[in-house]
């Protein structure tokens, strides 16, 4: 039996990791962080409105994490990526997504994979999810990602993610209840 209590929301952010990207603009401050608490799936970080429960990325400063495929946690500074490094990101992001009370997804390239399997593991969790695609996902592309459309309970088009995030966070909050789940 889970207890409730009045809390902000705990949102997860799908989508590409990018040093200081749109992520950045919605959970002030800076989203880089060490090792241990980009895989602790427990750690948050205190928003005016919010907590941020995810993803986070190693903050070094020369974003070698930020290479494709290292998700901004794999191979910092030299070290190789492996399936164990990649189980351990996979393993604690789903976990955080458990834990989330609201789910935002920005699609703004059209190699996304990590960011639709984000969604696919909300989806199947029950959480909301809001998706939202950039000025870049168009045409055939945008029809393709029904799958996505059809999961969220909202999303919109042609959208920076600060716009979308603002309308999609307004619509969340209208519709939750006030209290969220204990974790």
């Amino acid at each position: 039996m889970s207890k409730h209590f009045n809390l902000k929301p705990r949102i997860y952010l799908a989508g590409k990791i990018a040093q200081e990207g749109w992520r950045s603009d919605i959970a002030r401050p800076s989203l880089g962080y060490d090792a241990e608490q980009a895989l602790d799936p427990s750690y948050v970080v205190d928003c005016p409105q919010f907590l941020y429960g995810g993803p986070f990325y190693i903050g070094c400063k020369h974003a070698c994490t930020m290479c494709p495929t290292r998700h901004g946690v794999m191979g910092c500074c030299g070290t190789d990526e492996d399936a164990e490094g990649r189980k351990k990101v996979y393993n604690a992001n789903r976990e955080r997504i458990r834990r989330s009370d609201f789910v935002f997804a920005y699609i703004n390239e059209p190699d996304c994979f990590g960011t639709i399997g984000e969604v696919g593991i909300a989806a199947q969790c029950g959480i909301p999810i809001a998706v939202a695609f950039g000025p870049a996902v168009t045409g055939q592309l945008y029809l393709e990602m029904w799958t996505l459309r059809a999961a969220a309970f909202t999303s919109y088009r042609d959208l920076e993610a600060w716009e979308a995030w603002h309308a999609a966070f307004a619509q969340f909050e209208r519709s939750r209840p006030r209290t969220v789940k204990a974790v």
